[in-house]
C-alpha cells in the first residue's frame, strides 16, 4: 500500500501526468482539471491508516521549484482525502485552515474536500479542534469574521461556550472584534447564552461609543422579552442622545417589546413622535397603539386640546439659539461674507426643524388617536 502512495506522488509520476494550468503563479488563482484518483483502495489497513493521512496531510502543503508539480501534487492530495471520506476526517481540522487560504481556488478544493468527508464535518470533534483557529479569525476582515462565524455557528455549543469565555476575558479593548462575537452569538439565538452575556452587553451599551457594537448590543438584547429595569433605563438614555437613524430605531424595537412597563417607555417613544424620521415615527405609532395606559391617554389629550403648538420654554429655547447665533455671526460677517451666508442658511434649517417638530407631534398624536379610537370601537 505505502508503495503505491509512493509511485502516486513520485517525481517519476509527475513526469507522466500534466496538469492543464492557465496563467497561475503561486499564491494566485489557478484553473486546474479535475484530477481524481482511481482505482484507491478503500480498505486501508487500520495500523496503516494514521501513516498514510499524515502523508497526504502534509502533500497539501506540498512545495516544489516548479509550479505545475506543485499544483499537481496538492490536487491529486485534495483528491484522494475527498475520496477516502469518513476515513479522512482527520484531515477536517487542516481542511478548516485551507478554507482561509490566500489562493481562491485551494479554498474552493479546501471546502469540496470537507463536504465529501463529512456533509456535517462542523458537528465532528475534528472542527471543535480549531474553535481558538476561527475565534481569532473574528479579529480580521469583514468577510473573514464572517466565514469564521458561519462555521462557530455550525460547530454549536462548544464554540458558543468558549465563545462567552473570550467575551468575558476582552475587556472592552477591541470594538470591532467584540462586535464579531455578539454578533456570531446573536445570530445562534440561544437565550442560554445571550443570559450569559447579559451583563456585558449591558455595560457595552452603557459605555461605548462605537455604533456599530451599539447596533448588535441593540439587537442582542431584543431577543430577550424582559429586560431588567437598569438596562431599559440606559436603553432609554441612549436613545435620547441618539443621533444616528438606525440606531434609534434599533432603540425603538427593543423598548416596543417591553410592554410589561408601559409606564418606563411611554414618554421616551412619544417624544420620537416629533422625530423628522416619517419611519421612525411610524414604528412607534405602531407600538404605542398597542399600549393601553392612563399616561398614554392624557399625552394625547394634551397634544391634541393644544393644537401641538410650541410650548413657551420650548419657544426661549428657539430665540435663544437666534441670539447666540446673531451674536457669533456678527463678527463672522466682518471676516468671511462667504461663510457668514452659508452658516444663516444652516442655522435656517435647524430653525426650521424646530419649528416643524410641534406639527409632526401633532399630526403623529392624531393618527395614533385614530388607530386606537378603531381599535376600542
Amino acid at each position: 500500500m505505502l508503495n503505491f502512495f509512493k509511485k502516486l506522488f513520485s517525481k517519476e509520476n509527475d513526469k507522466v501526468e500534466k496538469p492543464i494550468i492557465t496563467n497561475w503563479k503561486y499564491p494566485g488563482d489557478i484553473e486546474i482539471f479535475d484530477s481524481p484518483i482511481k482505482n484507491i483502495e478503500k480498505n486501508i489497513h487500520p495500523k496503516k491508516e494514521n501513516t498514510i493521512m499524515d502523508d497526504l496531510i502534509e502533500e497539501l502543503d506540498y512545495r516544489h521549484q516548479n509550479s505545475e508539480i506543485e499544483i499537481k501534487r496538492r490536487v491529486k492530495a485534495y483528491n484522494t482525502i475527498g475520496e477516502l471520506g469518513n476515513k479522512a476526517q482527520i484531515a477536517i481540522p487542516t481542511l478548516i485552515k485551507k478554507t482561509f487560504s490566500n489562493n481562491k481556488q485551494e479554498r474552493k478544493y479546501a471546502a469540496e474536500t470537507l463536504e465529501k468527508i463529512n456533509q456535517q464535518w462542523a458537528k465532528t470533534s475534528f472542527a471543535q479542534k480549531e474553535i481558538s483557529f476561527l475565534i481569532y479569525k473574528l479579529k480580521k476582515d469583514q468577510n473573514v469574521a464572517n466565514k469564521s462565524s458561519r462555521i462557530l455557528i455550525d460547530i454549536g455549543d462548544s464554540a458558543m461556550e468558549q465563545l462567552v469565555q473570550e467575551l468575558n476575558h476582552q475587556g472592552n479593548n477591541d470594538p470591532y472584534y467584540e462586535y464579531n462575537i455578539i454578533k456570531t452569538i446573536h445570530d445562534f439565538n440561544q437565550n442560554k447564552y445571550i443570559n450569559d452575556i447579559y451583563p456585558i452587553l449591558t455595560d457595552r451599551l452603557n459605555k461605548t461609543s462605537n455604533i456599530q457594537l451599539q447596533e448588535i448590543v441593540t439587537d442582542t438584547l431584543s431577543l430577550k422579552k424582559n429586560l431588567e429595569q437598569e438596562t431599559l433605563f440606559i436603553a432609554i438614555d441612549v436613545l435620547n442622545k441618539c443621533k444616528t437613524q438606525k440606531l434609534k430605531e434599533k432603540l425603538v424595537h427593543l423598548l416596543g417589546k417591553q410592554t410589561e412597563k408601559p409606564e418606563l417607555i411611554i414618554l421616551p417613544l412619544f417624544n420620537c413622535l416629533a422625530d423628522e424620521n416619517s419611519s421612525l415615527r411610524e414604528q412607534c405609532i405602531s407600538i404605542l397603539a398597542a399600549i393601553d395606559h392612563e399616561m398614554l391617554d392624557e399625552l394625547l389629550s394634551t397634544i391634541i386640546e393644544g393644537e401641538g403648538k410650541v410650548k413657551n420654554k420650548d419657544l426661549e429655547k428657539v430665540f435663544n439659539k437666534i441670539d447666540f447665533w446673531t451674536n457669533n455671526d456678527t463678527e463672522s460677517f466682518r471676516t468671511s461674507e462667504g461663510s457668514y451666508y452659508d452658516n444663516i442658511s444652516w442655522y435656517n434649517l435647524e430653525l426650521n426643524k424646530d419649528l416643524e417638530k410641534p406639527i409632526l407631534l401633532l399630526n403623529s398624536v392624531l393618527e395614533l388617536y385614530q388607530i386606537k379610537k378603531k381599535n376600542t370601537s
